[in-house]
This record gives structure tokens, C-alpha cells and sequence, in this order.
């Protein structure tokens, strides 16, 4: 059963405006919110100095779940409802069909910011009947939620699935201190679409597509010049890119191991190799060679390269599944990185959240049966052809191979050798801090201002000075 709820969250992560980075309070993990949505309803929910959380057996009482028939209802809240709205809808109607005394009511959220904030708005409201029984929330949230003390780790729920059956890009992000807090329901990672037909034109073999951003910059321009683009590259300004760029020269974005050894204190915004990567890019701007849609923008740069007037689309690797053309010749590469060399990215997705509810043994139960077809390999594999998110269930891989899905799709094979390649080191599991989406809204706000004319140098000072500031004001629960 798909059910659409009225929710607090209006703007699209992907249209986000960036907000000053301000915290107060008690409740750490709300604060950082503010900047990204939570701040008009944080006052008038008591969200922020507010100690209220579950009991010692969790929230309410055990049958809470459970209807005078005995039917179970769980309350799933899946992020992008819009866009996967059919294929969630299979998905519970699968899983009902198999389970007659079991009911999903899937509440359809539109993002990753919406999720967020509209499971923390019920939640701090109280009432187990209108919370989420499984909340969905972007990886980056990780701190954010564990922080509440709302939830309990995923990996107790688990029965015919465990962390280790997810693959090592996937588990990494998602374990906390050694535990699986969240799950991953599926994964990205960065990767290059490229007009093969331009390429040539430009003089340049399609078959050996650019592997340094230098290569990126000097094919880009002689597209430009001899192939008639408008643009020679159009990236997305959203801090994953820069974070990322910075894991594959094996860096660090934060102190503190990037926030794995405990709560960041400061960004290494100002460091050469995080120069590096903003000059190329605030000097491509400066040539007339990026094209610059606006803070976390994902649709019209792809649109802009599907209209033949850029020659390089740097994405998400969901994107595989809409970035195409009848008209040229679209190919996919591996994420380009500073050298041309690669040790693997962090990835991107989200995650599946329990919340800490008091329940019977039945629902219990009920909750694990789902939590085990959602992370099973079929049903990742399945989300994966439907979305074009990578399923995190290593068992997964084997069922598309069987089908014969990258023999058929290989724009998809390059993304997956991405992920089965990424080579495990303490820079690029990704990034732990209660502060993340604000730290990521000030560096899109500051690179966004780079791409206007602003110092590089300047803007990356500002971003350090902002995040120290929140970072200081941080306190990490657990």
C-alpha cells in the first residue's frame, strides 16, 4: 500500500539554496539541520534543547504495529518517491503478496532533505503511530541519525542477510564504530558521460576518453574550438565532486580521519591538494569553458549535454539510466581524477533507518522479513535496472550477470569495475560529522561564487573559518 503524506520539506536538495552555518543547543544533530530545512520548524516543534527520546525498550508499547486482525503494518518512508514511485510500489507489492498478514504503507517523500526532516519532525513528535517504522536518509546523514538516540542499528534486524554480504564500498560508509547503523538500499559513485561523435570531431580518440581533469580541460577545448560546443565540461556544483576528488589522491576533507575518530574540528579546505582541484575548476570558468548551472543543480547539466553543447557530463552514476541520446553517440568513463590515477571514491546513496520502537516478537519478525527483501539480491538487483542505483548486495551481481544486463547495458559495467576496484583506505570510506549538510551548503555557496570571479583561495578560507565554527559547536553523542 503507497501512501503520500503532507510533509515539511517544500524545496528540492537538488534547487537547495546555501544558509549561514548557525547551531545552538543541546541536540547537536538538529542544528546542522537547520541550515538545510529544519530551522523554521525547529523552534516551534522544541527540536533543539529538547531531551525527549524512546524508552528503555524503545518507543510505545510492544502490538503497537499489530491491527485486531493480527495484520502487521509497517510504516516505510522512502526518499525520491516521485521519481521510483512505480518501482517501490512493485517492490511492497511483492512483498505483500508473499506475506498475507504483513501491510507496507509506504509514505513517498520527495528527497533525501525531505526524508530527513520529515522522520525527525514525527519522531520528536512522539507518537509511535506517526513515525516511520524504516526512515531512508542520504549516507551523509549517518552522525545526524545516530545522534538522536531514535534508532536502533540495522544490523540487529537482520536475519538472512548481515553486513558482510554488502560490498566493501558499500559496508564501509555505512558502519559507524564497527556497527551498521544504517543499510545501504542502494549506492553511486561518480562517472564521466562523454559525446563520443564530439570527441572525434575534436580529433581526439572516442575509444580513450580523458583520465586526468588536465586531459578533461584540453579535450573540452578543442571541442569547443573545433566541434562546436557552447562548454567544454558541466559538473554539478555540490561538494560531493570536491570531496571525492580529493579521496582519490588519498587525502583528507577532514581532521580526524574525516570524522571516523571522532568528531571533525576543522576541513582541510586550504590544503594544495583541495587547491588544486578548485583552481582547475575556477580557471575552467574563467576560460569560458564550464558551464555553471547554480548550487546543486543535477537536471540541467545533463540536459545541457544532451542538447550536444558540452562534450563532458560529470554525474552520478544513476544517471547512466536518463543521460542517453538517439542523436550522438553517448558513452560513460571513469571518474577523472587529478593524476589520471584512481584508488576509489566514496560512494553516494542512502541508507534504510529503524527506528527504535517497543515491539512484539511478531513484529519484530515482520520488520526483519522486510529488511531482508529490501537488502536481498534480487530485489537490489531489480531497484538497480528499475533506478539505475547500484545495489549494495554483493549476491546482486551475480543475478544481473545472469540476465545478462551488462552484456546489454555496458555504460553500467563502468560504474560497477568503479565500485568492484575501489581500493579501502581511511580517505575514502566518506566523511562522519553532524555537520555535514551545512559544511557541503557552504562550499557549493562558496564555489558558486568562484565560478563568479571570487578568489579561490578566499572562498576556500571561508569555507574553512565557517566550518570550524560549527564544527566547534558539535557535540557528538556517541
Amino acid at each position: 500500500m503507497t501512501e503520500k503524506i503532507e510533509t515539511s520539506a517544500t524545496s528540492s536538495d537538488r534547487n537547495g539554496q546555501s544558509k549561514p552555518l548557525t547551531r545552538s543547543g543541546r541536540r547537536a544533530f538538529l542544528a546542522a539541520g537547520a541550515t538545510t530545512g529544519l530551522a523554521a520548524t525547529a523552534g516551534c516543534l522544541g527540536l533543539i534543547g529538547d531531551d525527549s527520546g524512546p524508552g528503555e525498550d524503545g518507543f510505545g508499547e510492544p502490538g503497537q504495529m499489530t491491527a485486531d486482525d493480527g495484520t502487521i503494518t509497517i510504516n516505510f518512508w522512502p526518499a525520491w518517491g516521485g521519481y521510483y514511485e512505480q518501482t517501490i510500489n512493485d517492490m511492497v507489492t511483492e512483498f505483500e503478496s508473499n506475506n498475507d498478514n504483513i501491510t507496507i504503507n509506504a509514505n513517498l517523500l520527495t528527497n533525501y532533505r525531505d526524508s530527513r526532516t520529515t522522520a525527525f519532525t514525527n519522531i520528536e513528535g512522539g507518537n509511535p503511530e506517526k513515525m516511520p517504522d524504516i526512515a531512508h536518509f542520504n549516507t551523509a546523514d549517518s552522525i545526524l541519525a545516530r545522534d538522536t538516540g531514535w534508532f536502533q542499528p540495522i544490523e540487529e534486524l537482520m536475519n538472512d542477510v548481515s553486513p558482510d554480504d554488502m560490498i566493501d564500498a558499500a559496508a564501509a560508509t555505512s558502519t559507524l564504530d564497527g556497527t551498521m547503523w544504517g543499510a545501504p538500499f542502494y549506492i553511486s559513485n561518480i562517472v564521466m558521460h562523454y559525446n563520443a561523435d564530439m570527441l572525434a570531431e575534436a580529433g581526439y580518440d572516442p575509444a580513450n576518453p580523458p583520465q586526468s581533469l588536465d586531459e578533461v580541460r584540453q579535450v573540452g577545448a578543442a571541442a569547443v574550438d573545433q566541434a562546436g560546443a557552447d562548454f567544454g565540461v558541466t559538473i554539478p556544483n555540490a561538494a560531493w565532486f570536491l570531496s571525492c576528488w580529493i579521496a582519490e589522491q588519498n587525502e583528507f576533507w577532514m581532521d580526524n580521519k574525516n570524522g571516523y575518530e571522532g568528531e571533525p574540528t576543522t576541513v582541510f579546505s586550504t590544503e594544495s591538494y583541495t587547491l588544486d582541484i578548485v583552481n582547475w575548476w575556477s580557471d575552467l570558468a574563467s576560460d569560458g569553458l564550464y558551464f555553471n548551472a547554480g548550487i546543486e543543480n543535477w537536471a540541467e547539466p545533463a540536459t545541457v549535454f544532451r542538447e550536444q553543447r558540452v562534450p563532458f557530463n560529470f554525474n552520478s552514476s544513476t544517471s547512466i539510466a536518463y543521460v542517453n541520446s538517439d542523436q550522438f553517440d553517448v558513452r560513460t568513463a571513469k571518474f577523472p581524477t587529478l593524476s589520471g590515477d584512481r584508488i576509489g571514491h566514496h560512494r553516494g546513496g542512502a541508507e534504510i533507518w529503524a527506528v527504535n520502537k517497543a515491539r512484539s516478537d511478531d513484529e519484530r519478525e515482520a520488520l526483519q522479513k522486510f529488511v531482508d527483501f529490501a537488502l536481498s539480491p534480487e530485489v537490489q538487483a531489480a531497484f538497480h535496472k528499475a533506478s539505475g542505483y547500484y545495489p549494495a548486495h554483493e549476491g546482486s551481481w551475480g543475478v544481473l550477470e545472469s540476465e545478462g544486463w551488462f552484456e546489454d547495458n555496458p555504460r553500467h559495467q563502468v560504474a560497477r569495475e568503479q565500485l568492484e576496484n575501489w581500493d579501502r583506505n581511511p580517505t575514502n570510506i566518506g566523511t562522519q560529522t553532524g555537520e555535514s549538510p551545512a559544511i557541503s551548503a557552504e562550499v557549493a555557496n562558496q564555489m558558486n561564487q568562484v565560478f563568479g570571479g571570487k578568489d579561490p583561495q578566499t572562498a576556500m578560507e571561508a569555507v574553512k573559518g565557517e566550518a570550524k565554527a560549527a564544527l566547534a559547536r558539535y557535540q557528538r553523542q556517541a
